[in-house]
C-alpha cells in the first residue's frame, strides 16, 4: 500500500510538469511501474509457495493463526500479509483446481503412456472398503512422475464393482494411453483388469502386457510360504513382541528395561504387518538390536 502511495504521488507530480521534465521523468516512471510487476509477481510466489507449505506439509489451517509463526512472517519485513485460516482453505481447494486441470491437460494427451498401479483394502477401524489408484508417467523432459488420481470409497471388493470404479477414474482423467496396470495377486484382480482390457478403446498389443503383478507381494507371498514350516525361535520372538506392543504398560515396562542394561540403539521393537513382505526381517531385526534388554525385562515382569 505505501508503495502504491508513492506511486500515485508521483504520477501527479509528473502529470503536472512541464515537457521538458516530463521527458525527465519519463525513464524514472517507467523503472517503477516494473517494480510493480516485479512486486505482483512476487507476491504471486509467495501466495503459492505458502499454498504448498499448508498442502504439501500437510499442516492444519489453522496454524495460518499460530503466534510463531506471524511472527517469524513478520519477520520478513512485513512483506506478506497472512490470510485467514478460512481464505487459506478456500485458497487450496482453487489451488488443487488449477493443478488437477494441468495434471488432466497432460494424461489426456493421447501420446503420454500411463502406467497405472492399484490397490484396495478394508479399513479395521471404520469398516469401509477404499480403493487407491496412481498414475506413473514421464514428461517430455524425461522426468518420472507418480500422482494419486483416485482415493475413494468403494461398495465391495467384488469384480464389477472394482473394475466400474476402475473405469469411471480412467474416464474422469481422460486418459488415452493406459499402457499397463500393477496390481497385486489376488483372484478378482485378475478378472479385473480382463473386464479392463476389453473395455478400453485403444490399449497396446491387445492388452497382452498389460496386466502387471506386484513384485513386493510376490516376494511377500513367497516369504509367507516359507515361514509356513515354523520356526520355534521365530515363532518366540513373534510372540514376544506382539506380547509386549500389545499394551502401553508392557511398553513403558520394556522401554525402562532397556534403559537399565544400556541398550545402545534407539530402535524400538518393530510390529508385524502381514501386507509388507519386509515385516518380519524387520521385527527380528529390531528384537536382536535391543536383545539385551529381554532378560531384564523378564526378571521386571516376575
Amino acid at each position: 500500500m505505501f508503495i502504491k502511495i508513492k506511486i500515485w504521488m508521483g504520477y501527479q507530480m509528473y502529470h503536472h510538469q512541464d515537457t521538458k521534465t516530463r521527458m525527465f521523468m519519463m525513464p524514472i516512471m517507467k523503472m517503477v511501474i516494473q517494480l510493480i510487476g516485479l512486486e505482483k509477481t512476487l507476491m504471486t510466489k509467495i501466495q503459492l509457495a505458502l499454498l504448498g507449505l499448508f498442502t504439501i506439509g500437510e499442516l492444519p489451517f489453522k496454524f495460518i493463526e499460530n503466534e510463531a509463526f506471524i511472527e517469524f512472517v513478520n519477520a520478513l519485513i512485513g512483506r506478506v500479509k497472512l490470510p485467514s485460516r478460512h481464505k487459506i482453505s478456500r485458497d487450496v481447494v482453487s489451488f488443487y483446481l488449477m493443478e488437477r486441470e494441468k495434471l488432466y491437460k497432460h494424461l489426456s494427451i493421447p501420446k503420454t503412456s500411463i502406467h497405472l498401479t492399484a490397490d484396495t483394502w478394508t479399513s479395521s477401524c471404520q469398516k469401509i472398503n477404499y480403493m487407491v489408484v496412481t498414475a506413473h508417467f514421464i514428461t517430455e523432459d524425461f522426468v518420472m512422475h507418480k500422482r494419486v488420481v483416485n482415493f475413494r470409497e468403494i461398495d465391495t471388493h467384488k469384480v464389477e464393482d472394482m473394475a466400474r470404479e476402475l473405469l469411471i477414474c480412467i474416464n474422469e482423467w481422460g486418459m488415452k494411453n493406459v499402457t499397463t496396470m500393477t496390481v497385486d495377486n489376488a483372484k478378482t484382480n485378475d478378472a479385473t483388469i480382463n473386464i479392463i482390457v476389453k473395455e478400453l478403446p485403444s490399449i497396446y498389443e491387445n492388452g497382452k502386457h498389460f496386466h502387471v503383478r506386484c513384485m513386493a507381494h510376490i516376494i511377500n507371498l513367497v516369504v509367507k510360504m516359507g515361514l509356513n514350516h515354523k520356526v520355534y525361535h521365530v515363532k518366540s520372538i513373534q510372540d514376544a513382541v506382539k506380547y509386549i506392543r500389545a499394551s502401553p504398560q508392557q511398553i513403558k515396562t520394556f522401554k525402562q528395561a532397556m534403559k537399565d542394561v544400556a541398550v545402545e540403539s534407539q530402535r524400538f521393537l518393530c510390529g508385524e504387518t502381514p501386507t509388507r513382505w519386509n515385516s518380519i526381517f524387520e521385527l527380528l531385526s529390531s528384537a536382536y538390536d535391543v536383545k539385551d534388554a529381554f532378560l531384564e525385562y523378564s526378571h521386571q515382569g516376575k
